[in-house]
């Protein structure tokens, strides 16, 4: 079955569109980089959490709802119904009425968590954020206390330099640990 969402390449995975291929490729392929709905969602966060000025409520309640409309633009063109407005409306009330009801870090907490949901399917863009905001609250199934997982790996916040660029630069700093020492950004 298809999930419908947005991936790299648009549309449908498993459509049974594929043919055979080789390795002569252009090696590109449509990727979207900012959305209108991500850019209200950052301009939410930006606003409660003081960076600039705007009504976040407003701003958080119209990233919702272009998020939806991007859903219903992806699923018309996959021939899928679309989202029914009254359906909609109700969720987004709920959604702002826990947001209403929020300290300023609810508040943030909640625009993030509706973020990390309008952009499944890029999970790039979602680890992201939620390295650096911390939301939303994921479980970690390493904290558990099961016997069949381990409570001392940690989710990765860097990627490890190369060996080679270790060994060729002698200007390279001392290898990372990839799950403490976070990106200069991420700090």
């Amino acid at each position: 079955a298809t999930v419908m969402g947005l991936y790299p390449v648009g549309g449908r995975y498993d459509d049974g569109g594929g043919g055979a291929v080789n390795f002569n490729g252009a090696a590109d392929t449509p990727q979207r980089m900012l959305t209108y709905y991500a850019r209200k969602y950052l301009e939410a966060e930006l606003a409660i959490t003081g960076v600039t000025d705007g009504d976040a409520r407003a701003l958080f309640e119209e990233a919702m709802r272009a998020s939806f409309d991007k859903v219903d633009e992806v699923a018309a063109a996959a021939g899928a119904p679309a989202l029914v407005g009254d359906d909609v409306d109700a969720y987004i009330t709920a959604v702002l009425d826990l947001y209403d009801a929020a300290d300023d870090e609810g508040k943030l907490e909640h625009i993030m968590t509706q973020k990390w949901i309008a952009t499944y399917g890029f999970g790039v863009d979602a680890y992201t954020d939620y390295r650096r905001t911390g939301y939303p609250r994921l479980h970690d199934p390493n904290t558990d206390n099961l016997n069949v997982t381990s409570s001392a790996r940690l989710y990765p916040v860097a990627f490890p330099y190369p060996q080679s660029e270790l060994n060729r630069n002698p200007n390279a700093p001392d290898q990372r640990n990839i799950t403490t020492d976070a990106v200069f950004w991420d700090k």
